[in-house]
């Protein structure tokens, strides 16, 4: 079993981010891969961030991930980044067992 990841959606389209978040669940439910999903959309904050003009934007570890500028996430490419972060906490996991 691999250690949950939180995921952030940063955007500030309340529409586009709802649908974000609905084709994540749908790719964790498609794929048995589950983490953490939280929406963060308020406008200080991503100008804070430094997002502006760059959203939609996911956040994973401190990570920031950009698909399409101005576009939703679709469900086929959230499931290929959940294969891609379960590879990565795989990696990680072999990487400590084996002392390195």
């Amino acid at each position: 079993m691999s250690r949950k990841r939180k995921i952030v959606i940063w955007d500030t389209n309340a529409r586009r981010a709802s649908e974000i978040s609905r084709n994540f669940g749908m790719a964790m439910q498609h794929t048995g891969i589950h983490h953490d999903l939280e929406i963060m959309s308020e406008p200080p904050l991503v100008a804070r961030m430094g997002l502006s003009g760059r959203l939609p934007v996911l956040e994973v570890d401190g990570m920031l991930w950009n698909w399409k500028i101005g576009e939703g996430i679709p469900e086929e490419a959230a499931v290929k980044l959940l294969y891609l972060l379960e590879e990565n906490i795989e990696a990680e996991t072999g990487n400590k067992e084996n002392g390195a």
